[in-house]
């Protein structure tokens, strides 16, 4: 069973204490949800197992700075993954990639994920969808462009021909509306 916002909110309060059994709490009741928003983002397994590890650490040395009028904490976990991530992509983007690191489709599939974790994995994303689905056409595309490929404030308002101000309230807005869907 997964965890409430209360009792994450908890266990990271105890991680900005330096405790290390609930950073192992935390991480054994999250991680799976951090890893899909990695992988959608990098491609590859151990890029994105990497990511998920890079924002665990980060996790535990930013716990403190967690506040609850910033949305739930899996939300502020998976944003702190999500740049991960992206940070990971902009440095493959200054480096070649060579051979080696290229990793074959089959080696995708996460061995380690249960039926009760795809079976969670699976509510929250048709969750997700529905909720996609009720926000309106410039909500859905910034907050698609931002989260699922991982483009900066910049790169949206080039994309979509739109000033800043209207992407990030779009995305504020849809970020919002998304909250209070999933809420419900």
């Amino acid at each position: 069973m997964q965890p409430d916002d209360d009792q994450l909110r908890n266990l990271l309060y105890g991680v900005s204490r330096g405790e290390e059994e609930a950073f192992a709490t935390l991480y054994r009741h999250t991680a799976a949800r951090l890893y899909p928003v990695c992988m959608h983002l990098l491609g590859q397994r151990e890029a994105a197992e990497e990511a998920v590890q890079d924002a665990f650490v980060r996790i535990w040395h930013q716990a403190d700075r967690y506040s609850p009028d910033r949305g739930t904490v899996l939300t502020w976990m998976i944003g702190i993954a999500r740049y991960r991530a992206i940070d990971q992509l902009r440095y493959r983007a200054r480096r070649p990639e060579t051979n080696l690191e290229r990793i074959p489709e089959q080696a995708l599939a996460d061995a380690a994920t249960g039926p009760l974790e795809h079976s969670a994995l699976a509510t929250d994303a048709d969750a997700l969808a529905r909720c996609m689905g009720d926000l309106g056409n410039n909500q859905r595309s910034v907050i698609r462009l931002a989260f699922l490929q991982g483009l900066t404030h910049d790169e949206i308002c080039r994309q979509l021909d739109s000033p800043l101000g209207s992407v990030k309230s779009w995305i504020r807005r849809g970020l919002q509306a998304l909250k209070r869907c999933l809420q419900r």
